[in-house]
């Protein structure tokens, strides 16, 4: 049981639009964003999980955007002052 869960919690899932790209990763954060010649130019995180803050690979990985700098995802959690749900997921506001 914990091995599916390690798997479920480390894998994400994309839904491609026109113009967003939909990031739903369960129990962490559902996120759209949009890229330009592969970096981030828009970024927005819609909704926190419960584990949205727990440090691990998926949350450090670095993202490129498009004004040259490298970001992961806790750091513009934090960076936007966002807290974790409890147990629930929490909307983001005005994301």
């Amino acid at each position: 049981k914990k091995r599916v869960r390690a798997i479920f919690e480390s894998t994400c899932y994309h839904r491609y639009t026109e113009w967003w790209i939909y990031q739903f990763c369960p129990d962490k954060w559902v996120r759209q964003y949009h890229t330009d010649d592969d970096l981030i130019s828009e970024h927005h995180v819609l909704g926190l999980g419960e584990y949205a803050l727990k440090p691990d690979a998926l949350g450090e990985t670095s993202l490129a955007f498009t004004d040259g700098s490298r970001r992961t995802i806790l750091d513009e959690i934090s960076h936007h002052g966002m807290a974790h749900a409890n147990g629930e997921w929490q909307l983001v506001k005005n994301a």
